[in-house]
């Protein structure tokens, strides 16, 4: 991604003689910069306010993971926000019927939300029950701390923004959809920055960053610059950054066996990069 850095830049340099005047140049190198910078962080997978996930600090940056997502609390679990009441339904939501093939099986991803209060015992017994339904590669998501870019100035926009950011999941893809389309009619250009999004999404932002540096030179910046400036902010900066570690299905399984009553929060300390792949069990009580 950091290729992408200053791609922007580059394409308002070379379309200032399409017309352009000179203040638009310097308001698209601007808007190119900060947007760039809150572009620092790819989303791996969606990580909402609530979710309850350990911090980590020492795992690297993997690319994005599109597969189920499993939520592990002390109260319960859900199954892409689906609530189950026992491993038993988890592996009934995970059946292939019920997916309807939408997620590439033969991998065997999926991921997990843990709380750090969860016992392992209830870790063990979901990521078997996935298993069990053929997702046999978990991924262990946790939250990763990163500094808050610099907030765009006030704008027009700031009231909508705000209630958008109140949903969550598909209500908020839906309510920035229909604010880009308003944010952007006047100026015709800009409709393709939003169109033909990159596949990879380590590529989306820089992208799209790109295609409207070029698009606000096209239209000469026909657009009210910071509400533009204000909804991109919020859909490129990635509010909640997170890591994963991710086991490999073909990788020699090593054990992590541990006391039933271990929290997640201390158990989750053994899964580093270097554990590929593992069988987790519930080790036995020590004898009296």
């Amino acid at each position: 991604m950091r290729a992408w850095v200053g791609v922007g830049l580059a394409i308002a340099a070379a379309a200032c003689s399409k017309g352009a005047s000179k203040q638009c140049r310097a308001d698209v190198e601007a808007l190119s910069r900060a947007l760039t910078a809150a572009n620092i962080e790819p989303p791996v997978a969606y990580v909402g306010d609530a979710d309850e996930l350990v911090t980590r600090t020492d795992l690297p940056r993997t690319r994005n993971i599109y597969a189920p997502q499993v939520r592990v609390t002390t109260t319960g679990m859900t199954v892409n926000d689906r609530a189950v009441a026992s491993t038993d339904a988890l592996g009934w939501e995970l059946a292939p019927d019920k997916l309807r093939g939408i997620y590439n099986r033969k991998a065997g991803l999926i991921l997990f939300y843990i709380a750090p209060s969860v016992p392992w015992s209830q870790v063990v017994e979901a990521v078997s029950a996935a298993a069990r339904a053929g997702f046999d590669a978990p991924g262990f998501m946790f939250w990763s701390p990163a500094s808050t870019p610099t907030p765009p100035p006030p704008s027009a926009i700031d009231a909508k923004v705000k209630a958008i950011l109140a949903n969550e999941g598909g209500n908020r893809a839906v309510g920035f959809a229909d604010l880009a389309i308003d944010v952007v009619k006047s100026c015709s250009a800009l409709h393709r920055s939003f169109s033909r999004p990159a596949e990879d999404v380590e590529e989306r932002g820089a992208a799209i960053i790109a295609s409207i540096s070029r698009g606000l030179i096209d239209c000469n910046c026909d657009v009210d610059l910071p509400s533009l400036h204000a909804l991109m902010w919020n859909l490129l900066w990635n509010k909640n950054p997170s890591r994963v570690v991710a086991f490999d299905r073909a990788a020699p399984k090593q054990t992590v066996a541990l006391s039933a009553s271990t929290p997640w929060s201390e158990a989750s300390k053994q899964f580093t990069p270097a554990l590929r792949n593992a069988a987790l069990v519930v080790a036995e009580p020590a004898s009296p």
